[in-house]
């Protein structure tokens, strides 16, 4: 058979399908089934390839299944936020409430098993997990520099950004900064561009930078933040700019912005925890923060691969300590109050502290590093959203009085 022909295409699918729940057992074939595209390192000429074909696809589904019921709606989900409505296609990650977070298919230690690593370093880096998110293949080694490469040569801001940000006040928020200067480079937007010249819908990087100029700019007197090396990471070159070398730092923000970066359209919780006023603050009819979770109903694995990472680099911090020991006190106190679905902790009561472990003290800069993070999940999606040509959602609302005359009654 020739290389690249049909039949060469219909024998890899039916491996893959066979193998798919076995990979750990068979590295070698898992190698083989990737390695048939790893000479491509186009992430666009891949899409161009893929696209289409999930186009039909959806096509062909919404034919055939476009008036099918997938659930129903409550008043009381009407009333939580949405809770547990299905209402809304999301391709790049699903939550399970078992296994926590899946992106394409991959749980969190799938990924750090299977996503390509940094020279030297044993957490995977966020490039490799956003060519998941777009493909849904794991890439190789090779792709996944090319991205790094890519990124780094795309790195370099407008000037006026440059300039809107260094004229900030360095006690305005991080997050407002971020907020503002991401919204500025909508004048080097390719797709405002497009839309302006009147491209059809359907043919329709920079923030590391960003961020560390808002750090230097708000926590170390303007000091600059140096120059992109296009032969390190992502990560690597983030954690420079901001003024981090320690190589652990730098490990941890490959296994930060990779954990952080999807999570079904994204949530925010608190970074902070305080054992001795659980009681009083469940009492009052609070939360504890940093525990529970929406969807989940076990220890969120993003908390398990932080914790992990900090018995391997800094088991005797005391605030590690600190959060091992509430990890063990919190959750039979919320299974006693027996109001909490998930005494469980999430990702919010750990990540904090290995910041502070390594020096980036400033709290009110996490949000700014989230949103670095999240952006990759956001960012893949919003390809296939304009692959697809999926509208604005645009869900229906009612109020309270007309809620009550339908259903009061």
């Amino acid at each position: 058979m020739i290389e690249g022909s049909a039949d060469v295409k219909i024998v890899t699918i039916c491996i893959a399908a066979t193998l798919r729940d076995d990979l750990k057992a068979c590295p070698t074939a898992s190698i083989m089934l990737r390695g048939l595209s790893a000479e491509n390192t186009n992430l666009k000429s891949i899409l161009q390839e893929k696209i289409p074909k999930e186009q039909e696809r959806i096509r062909e589904f919404r034919k055939k299944h476009g008036s099918t019921k997938v659930g129903e709606v409550t008043v009381d989900m009407m009333y939580s936020g949405m809770r547990g409505i299905k209402g809304l296609v999301w391709e790049t990650s699903v939550l399970d409430p078992d296994e926590g977070i899946r992106f394409r298919g991959l749980s969190i230690p799938e990924c750090q098993a299977q996503l390509p690593k940094a020279k030297g370093g044993q957490e995977p880096i966020p490039e490799g997990l956003f060519w998941l998110l777009v493909t849904g293949d794991v890439p190789t080694d090779a792709q996944a520099k090319s991205l790094s490469k890519e990124w780094a040569q795309r790195a370099e801001l407008p000037s006026h950004v440059v300039t809107m940000l260094n004229n900030m006040p360095s006690k305005l928020h991080p997050m407002s900064q971020f907020s503002a200067a991401v919204t500025a480079l909508n004048s080097e937007s390719k797709f405002v561009q497009a839309y302006t010249e009147g491209v059809h819908k359907s043919k329709y990087w920079e923030l590391p930078v960003i961020a560390a100029t808002i750090y230097r700019n708000s926590f170390r007197d303007g000091k600059g933040i140096g120059a992109i090396d296009e032969n390190k990471d992502w990560s690597a070159n983030y954690a420079s700019m901001l003024g981090f070398e320690d190589p652990q730092f730098t490990e941890l923000m490959r296994l930060y912005l990779t954990i952080h970066s999807d999570h079904e359209g994204g949530n925010v919780s608190a970074h902070t925890s305080h054992l001795e006023f659980i009681w009083k603050t469940l009492k009052s009819g609070q939360v504890v923060p940093g525990y529970g979770h929406a969807v989940l109903r076990k220890t969120d694995p993003r908390y398990t691969c932080q914790r992990e990472f900090a018995l391997k680099h800094l088991p005797n911090d005391p605030l590690f300590k600190l959060v091992a020991t509430i990890y063990k006190v919190v959750p039979p106190i919320l299974t006693e109050l027996g109001k909490v679905k998930n005494p469980w902790p999430n990702v919010d009561s750990h990540s904090g502290v290995l910041l502070q472990y390594y020096g980036l003290s400033e709290m009110n800069y996490y949000t700014v590093m989230f949103g670095v993070s999240r952006a990759l999940g956001c960012l893949a999606q919003m390809i296939w959203s304009r692959a697809l040509g999926l509208p604005i959602e645009r869900p229906k609302s009612l109020s309270t009085e007309i809620l009550i005359k339908q259903l009061g009654k």
